[in-house]
């Protein structure tokens, strides 16, 4: 069971039972809202985890790029568009694809970064792009 789900299950007996009064039903909306939007981030982080090049876990060789990242041909200086297509790929939403480094871009690379293990400043250098370029088909 998933974790808005107990919520929701714990907080209708609390209002059915009637102990709760219209200032816990705003609270236990706002609580589910919250946790809705926790669902969602696991279940984002999740995905990514089944799609990342080095798979820790023993027997996952279907989880790596069809092609080693060795053989895939990194731009020295990407595009910005190229990164936040890399990033969509990923699982990371970058905001829409135009071309700016803006605030969205910057904060989906900094969620790459720390799910890879990498130095998180939000810049996608040489070693950021070295792991996300294999997101990039065609590259």
């Amino acid at each position: 069971m998933q974790v808005g789900g107990l919520l929701t299950l714990v907080m209708g007996t609390v209002l059915i039972s009637g102990c709760a009064g219209p200032r816990y039903a705003r609270e236990i909306t706002r609580l589910q809202a919250d946790v809705g939007l926790l669902d969602q981030r696991v279940n984002q982080l999740e995905r990514t985890s089944f799609r990342t090049p080095q798979s820790s876990w023993p027997g996952e060789s279907w989880r790596q790029p069809s092609a080693p990242a060795a053989r895939i041909p990194v731009p020295a200086q990407p595009s910005t568009r190229d990164i936040q297509r890399a990033l969509r790929n990923a699982g990371f939403d970058p905001g829409p694809i135009d071309g700016k480094l803006g605030s969205l871009t910057r904060q989906a690379i900094r969620e790459f970064q720390g799910v890879n293990e990498l130095q998180v400043d939000g810049i996608a250098g040489r070693r950021t792009w070295a792991k996300l370029a294999p997101y990039l088909p065609g590259k």
